[in-house]
């Protein structure tokens, strides 16, 4: 996996170890990891889940001379956790009293259903899955709410934006965030692309208000589709989920299903790496026969190609797989038409300075969240 840019260095790889394995493998994953880690110039990715290596070495009966660092971070993640779930059970209820069902999926269900401890894992956002046909309605209650959308640059979205990309970013107040989606993959924004996982949703009570939360099969599946790409911050996260929803679902995950899921949405070579990654690096507990069937299952040419353009940065080469994707759906537009939807622009003219402003911004963006202390 050495060309294939969204797994871990080495060194990350022994930090994941020293925090997410037991007994004598962790400690000694620890001692090769400390020995050459530098805790002031540690990588973002690794930084926010410290808390969780800290408790691990409380359960060795191992002291380390940042602890208290560790703990201070566990303290900022517990404040500001507890901070944003108050957000979402506000924006759950008024999305209820609205009579629109959500779903919770990622930082909070992952805290409150899998890591059990607001301070172990860092919520960058509140993530929330509404139905499609109520996505407008949504929309106009988090603008009723006074929440402001992060990009005003774009336009709001409109209905044929639907089917073009899988939901919108709002600003709850500084440095807080909500992902409203409509569709739970980016690559899967097409009609009843979410039915499965609506249908197997478990229901769950947050401070008194009721939602939804993927099953675990579901939420296992997504953390892998969403974790193995190219992402800016190191991409350490994903794999502490997986491991966190393995160890506590157990028996509850139904590989057969989490296998169809990915089959069904052309998605089998990340679910594929992802498990193998899983079960080669972090011992995860995945069935001897769950493994030979992926390794076995057919994999298009098509696929193959895209899997080769997630795994490293290329937001190019992203946007025409979307593209591609989106033209499955029988739709015929042109590329241009498609970035006029997915840009929100007013003309194909308008696409080349939204590039070039966009481009640069992002890039900033990138430069801004070097420091994850600051973030």
């Amino acid at each position: 996996m050495d060309n294939e840019l969204c797994y871990p260095s080495s060194q990350q790889r022994l930090f994941l170890r020293a925090a997410l394995l037991k007994g004598n493998r962790a400690e000694e994953s620890y001692q090769a990891w400390r020995a050459d880690a530098d805790i002031d110039k540690l990588d973002p990715g690794s930084t926010w889940l410290l808390p969780l290596l800290y408790r691990n070495l409380q359960a060795l009966g191992i002291k380390d001379p940042f602890d208290d660092k560790y703990k201070g971070i566990h303290r900022l993640l517990w404040s500001r956790n507890h901070l944003l779930i108050d957000r979402a059970v506000r924006l759950l209820s008024a999305l209820s009293g609205a009579g629109i069902n959500a779903l919770v999926f990622k930082g909070v269900s992952m805290i409150l259903r899998y890591y059990k401890d607001y301070g172990l894992r860092r919520m960058a956002d509140i993530d929330l899955l509404v139905p499609i046909e109520r996505a407008k309605d949504s929309l106009e209650i988090m603008g009723k709410l006074g929440l402001k959308r992060k990009y005003p640059r774009l336009k709001p979205p409109l209905e044929v934006n639907f089917s073009v990309f899988n939901g919108d970013t709002f600003k709850i107040e500084k440095d807080l965030e909500l992902d409203l989606h409509w569709h739970i993959l980016a690559d899967c924004c097409y009609k009843d692309a979410d039915k499965d996982f609506w249908e197997k949703a478990d229901e769950i009570t947050i401070k008194g208000v009721k939602t939804k939360i993927l099953c675990p099969t579901d939420e296992l599946f997504i953390t892998c589709i969403h974790g193995v790409r190219w992402n800016y911050m190191p991409p350490l996260r994903w794999i502490a989920d997986a491991i966190m929803i393995i160890n506590e679902a157990g028996a509850k995950i139904d590989w057969i299903r989490a296998i169809d899921l990915a089959k069904k949405r052309g998605l089998m070579m990340q679910f594929k790496r992802a498990l193998q990654y899983l079960n080669q690096e972090l011992e995860a507990d995945i069935p001897d026969r769950v493994l030979a069937e992926i390794g076995s299952a057919p994999i298009s040419s098509a696929e193959r190609r895209e899997y080769q353009v997630k795994v490293r940065p290329n937001p190019l080469g992203a946007l025409w797989l979307h593209y591609r994707r989106y033209k499955r759906s029988k739709i015929n537009i042109t590329f241009l038409d498609y970035l006029q939807r997915v840009w929100r622009v007013d003309s194909v003219w308008s696409i080349p300075a939204f590039a070039i402003v966009n481009g640069f911004k992002r890039f900033r963006s990138m430069l801004s969240k070097q420091n994850p202390l600051t973030n």
